[in-house]
């Protein structure tokens, strides 16, 4: 089931009954920094990067 709302004069906005998902890398979640003192880490970031939960419930699209 979809649900269709007027966004503007030419554009309707597309709800979804049902959302997507997605886990993505932000620039947020990137941390690859390493920090040293005296030849020790004393700091060692996540080295592949952490991603976030990201929901799609619609989409914007030209009127027909």
């Amino acid at each position: 089931m979809l649900h269709r709302i007027d966004y503007d004069e030419k554009h309707v906005l597309e709800i979804w009954t049902k959302p997507g998902h997605i886990r993505a890398q932000t620039y947020a979640d990137m941390d690859y920094r390493k920090e040293w003192y005296a030849g020790e880490c004393y700091y060692e970031g996540n080295n592949y990067g952490d991603t976030s939960n990201f929901y799609m419930i619609g989409r914007i699209v030209y009127k027909k």
